[in-house]
């Protein structure tokens, strides 16, 4: 559907400081550290009732064109090169995912996406299922790596690694207690192994879908208790 439009914002003395893409009321919303203009008239439409393609396009041949200003190479607040995507995002802004990242924190916090978003996702999920050949090399690989030894310097470089990322960061469990009842089942578990049928048992299961969905219906509907509520508002920065 051709009901795309490129945009530009401009200063005061005619010259653009934004390129952007959109539909609907995009042009008019909030850009985050981007401002947009008070006066109507400094937001110029480009091209008006185009296909997603030729917008995407346009959007980035004119912020290639005019250059962008965290990159030093011309007068645009762009941070990326435009197109679908976060393409050739600048310093900033990569430091600013990687924050984002380490709180938990997500471009599509409080939003919900479309239907026809949805089912869009849906579609390209599917097609990116493994194929049989590949399941095969997978499923090889598995069974070639049975019963081999980890080399101990190897698993001590992992565990310090995995012990650096973690540090200073919450694991969900702070002001959580465990009874005295539960201290007790985990004292005379110590030393407990699976027997033999059990191992077996484990080796042959498989996951079928029917589990998959008994177990989320299980979950489904459980409140949080207050600890961990109060864990997952600290991860998210809140």
């Amino acid at each position: 559907m051709n009901s795309y439009y490129v945009y530009q914002y401009l200063r005061i003395d005619g010259t653009p400081y934004y390129i952007g893409k959109g539909k609907n009321k995009r042009a008019y919303e909030n850009h985050g550290k981007v401002g947009v203009p008070k006066d109507g008239n400094r937001i110029q439409f480009i091209k008006e009732n185009v296909s997603e393609d030729e917008a995407f396009s346009t959007e980035i041949e004119l912020i290639k064109y005019y250059g962008r200003k965290d990159l030093r190479t011309g007068i645009l607040h762009n941070r990326t090169d435009g197109g679908d995507g976060l393409s050739n995002p600048g310093p900033e802004t990569i430091e600013k995912m990687k924050r984002n990242n380490a709180l938990g924190i997500t471009g599509m916090k409080d939003k919900n996406h479309s239907a026809e978003t949805k089912k869009k996702m849906s579609e390209s999920a599917k097609k990116r299922g493994f194929s049989d050949e590949h399941r095969q090399k997978l499923e090889d690989a598995s069974r070639s790596r049975r019963g081999r030894k980890e080399d101990p310097e190897v698993g001590k470089r992992r565990g310090k690694a995995i012990s650096a990322a973690k540090k200073g960061k919450s694991n969900g469990h702070e002001g959580m207690k465990h009874s005295e009842e539960t201290k007790k089942k985990i004292a005379a578990q110590a030393g407990w192994k699976h027997s033999d049928e059990a191992k077996a048992k484990m080796r042959a299961y498989k996951r079928t879908t029917e589990h998959i969905a008994n177990q989320s219906a299980s979950k489904k509907g459980k409140p949080w208790s207050e600890a961990r509520r109060q864990a997952h508002k600290k991860r998210k920065g809140e």
